[in-house]
This record gives C-alpha cells, sequence and structure tokens, in this order.
C-alpha cells in the first residue's frame, strides 16, 4: 500500500509548479495495491469549484487506472454545509467507483477491498 497527500497525486496545474512526476505510478512500481489519498481541499461557490470537482474526479478515475491500483480519497468535510472539494470514496482499478461518500457532511465509509 502506499499514501499520498492531495496534490501529491492529482498535480492540479493551478497548484503544482514543477512536472507531474505520476506517483500513483510509482507507488505501484514499488508494489503497491492500494493508495489512500489524503486531501484538504478548499471549497467555495465560486464557479471554479465545479470545474476543480470534475479535474479532481476524472483524475482519480484515469490514475487508478493507468496504475491499476485502487485509491482511497478522503476530503475534509468542513463546513459540513458546504460542498467538498473533490470527491471521497473508493475507486477501482477499472476507473469504477466502489463506494462513494455525498458531497457534504461527515461520513463513514466500509468497503471490501479484493485483493486476490
Amino acid at each position: 500500500m502506499g499514501g499520498l497527500i492531495c496534490n501529491d497525486l492529482w498535480a492540479n496545474p493551478c497548484c503544482t509548479l514543477m512536472p507531474d512526476s505520476h506517483l500513483t505510478n510509482k507507488l505501484k512500481q514499488l508494489g503497491a495495491r492500494v493508495v489512500f489519498h489524503a486531501v484538504n481541499g478548499g471549497r467555495s461557490s465560486d464557479p471554479w469549484s465545479e470545474v476543480n470537482w470534475q479535474f479532481y474526479e476524472s483524475n482519480l478515475r484515469m490514475r487508478a487506472r493507468v496504475a491499476s491500483v485502487y485509491i482511497a480519497t478522503l476530503d475534509n468535510a468542513f463546513p459540513i454545509d458546504v460542498r467538498c472539494s473533490a470527491p471521497s470514496g473508493l475507486v477501482g482499478p477499472q476507473r469504477e467507483w466502489l463506494s462513494r461518500c455525498v458531497e457534504r457532511g461527515e461520513q463513514f465509509l466500509c468497503c471490501e477491498i479484493p485483493l486476490e
């Protein structure tokens, strides 16, 4: 297993000033089958928040597929009345959401990862 913090996984071009180092792929090369991803994204009602959400969701699914890993991702849920900055849940290596949290508020998630 491996772990990445926020932008170390998705390399948002608005925040990352260096080339994308594809750390999800590097963790796979080191033997990781599951990557835990901690996020503390900012939230707002700005129209760009929807664009960012789409970027983060697509990025998670693409990186899970390319590296053939499971990505367990979790965003900070505070404040609970504002939509999170990125989706939270478990993405499988075929780009599918195996389990997913709703977009705002604190939740608990339990999902089996089939590591055969």
